[in-house]
């Protein structure tokens, strides 16, 4: 579907009375999603670091949105599991659901494995780790947006036909849906074979597996994981050394600014099936599973996650 008719849909769309919480919302493709959402009418907090970048994106729905709801800030530093989850404390004593969960956080930096202070990789933290501990966390507030019937698993088919497709509470990974591969079952958190090529495949896949594993755990919610494409945003220069710099220039035509990549984000993930999970391309299209996705990785990399975060939530 074009961004012509993407974009014809998302204006007869209404979210008023929807929470939507995008994390790592402060800058980017998120900032974009948010910008959009609250464009739709819905209640947007987003969560970060920046708290400087709400007035801008504020400004911008003034004059681009008068009728909007304003946008809120949550602070989170998501190398800190112990942070998140003094924020997702906060959003479950003040928040009565959450529609739509979104996660957009990103590092991009050069050079080798960095670790946090529980002692796993930056990188793989903030793109994988930390969206686990987020989800699971804020879980009871999307079950509520469904109402707690819809909690009784033999009443979902009856609620979905009911509410149809776009009501239903929404989970959205972005990152590379479907471009992910294995990179080395003995060693999943990367302690001994980490690259930045390697961080990037694992967590691709890991994102994959992730949605189908919280499916089969929440079938009240769906959850989704999706590529931007290759995106302008700011996270791009700050990553660059200097003698990769002019190549960004030469490519920068070819980009699709945050808030194009937003329209498709939000297209697809309001359109998302129910139940279930799904991966979306740059275009908010479902894609196929990639050919490490199968059941023997998932639970794999699920066993680790858990085993491997109850280690650090401790």
């Amino acid at each position: 579907m074009s961004l012509k008719h993407i974009e014809q849909f998302l204006k007869g769309t209404n979210l008023d009375k929807c929470v939507a919480v995008v994390v790592g919302g402060t800058s980017g493709i998120g900032q974009g999603i948010a910008i959009k959402l609250a464009s739709l009418n819905a209640k947007v907090i987003i969560a970060g670091r920046n708290a400087e970048a709400l007035a801008p994106m504020n400004d911008k729905i003034d004059e681009f949105y008068p009728k909007a709801p304003k946008i809120e800030f949550k602070k989170v530093d998501l190398l800190e599991f112990a942070d998140i989850n003094r924020f997702t404390s906060d959003l479950n004593n003040s928040l009565p659901k959450i529609d739509y969960l979104i996660l957009t956080a990103g590092i991009m930096r050069m050079g080798g494995r960095q670790d946090t202070l529980s002692g796993l990789d930056d990188k793989m933290t903030v793109h994988y780790y930390s969206k686990v501990v987020v989800i699971k966390n804020l879980i009871p507030l999307l079950q509520r947006s469904f109402g707690a019937v819809a909690v009784i698993k033999n009443l979902i088919p009856l609620l979905q036909r009911s509410f149809g497709a776009g009501n239903h509470p929404k989970v959205l990974s972005v990152f590379a849906a479907g471009l992910g591969r294995m990179v080395d079952k003995n060693d999943l958190d990367l302690k001994h074979c980490y690259s930045l090529k390697n961080a990037a495949d694992a967590c691709s896949l890991y994102n994959d597996l992730m949605v189908q594993e919280l499916a089969k755990e929440y079938e009240n919610v769906s959850f989704i994981h999706a590529r931007p494409g290759v995106i302008d945003t700011p996270l791009i220069l700050k990553g660059m050394p200097w003698y990769i710099k002019p190549t960004y220039y030469l490519l920068k035509p070819f980009m699709r600014s945050p808030d194009n990549c937003a329209s498709f984000m939000v297209h697809g993930m309001l359109n998302a099936k129910f139940p279930g999970w799904q991966l979306l391309n740059e275009h908010g299209e479902q894609i196929e599973k990639c050919k490490d996705h199968t059941d023997e990785n998932s639970s794999l990399v699920w066993n680790h996650t858990c085993q491997i975060l109850g280690e650090k939530l401790k």
